[in-house]
């Protein structure tokens, strides 16, 4: 919606990290980083090359500067303090320091603190993206009260929504043949498959 306002809106999760290199989602990615416009907003898509590697900071902090040097000439705006930066986890902390945003927002859509893997440099950048941020925003109540105290940001619970009328429109569209071939009653699911989900319920 903001690009349809006219807004530049440029959308990434960031560099690859060479930790990360067993992952599906780096053997699917691409050698190099690309960008796709969709919807009015630019996608980055993160390459295998260059990638962060975490024992080498000042080498990553430069993989950083030039991969949002990148995106500001993609998105044919000056790096400039009018930019706002939207963040929905602490792991892009670090990204502020080459961003150098005017405002940041810190929308917190989980309970980091809880999941696997958080640890002491994961509770340090949620703290400093805490103290960072202008505006606070989490999913639910208990989510805002597991985010550390500090900063002076305003902070508001926005929950989950959903856009009714783009669900309620694939009413009148054909079942896709791939899906007709299954017998009702048929279960959905939207999101991420992880742990949380029962497979063996869907089946």
């Amino acid at each position: 919606r903001l690009a349809r306002r006219g807004w530049p809106v440029v959308y990434s999760i960031g560099v690859m990290n060479i930790w990360k290199r067993e992952s599906s989602a780096w053997r699917n990615a691409p050698l190099f980083a690309r960008t796709e416009t969709e919807d009015g907003i630019l996608l980055d898509l993160p390459g295998r090359i260059p990638f962060i590697w975490p024992k080498l900071q000042g080498y990553s902090r430069w993989v950083m500067r030039q991969h949002m040097a990148r995106l500001a000439r993609k998105a044919h705006s000056p790096r400039s303090r009018d930019v706002i930066a939207y963040i929905f986890s602490p792991e892009f902390r670090p990204y502020l320091d080459a961003l150098d945003p005017r405002y940041v927002v810190y929308h917190a859509y989980d309970a980091y603190s809880q999941l696997p893997g958080w640890g002491v440099r994961q509770q340090r950048h949620e703290q400093e993206l805490v103290e960072r941020a202008d505006l606070v925003v989490a999913t639910t109540r208990g989510t805002m009260a597991l985010i550390p105290d500090g900063g002076s940001a305003s902070r508001h619970i926005l929950p989950n929504g959903v856009d009714a009328e783009a669900f309620a429109a694939a009413h009148d569209v054909p079942c896709p043949a791939a899906l007709a071939k299954i017998p009702r009653p048929r279960i959905g699911y939207l999101g991420s498959s992880n742990r949380n989900v029962d497979f063996n319920r869907v089946r």
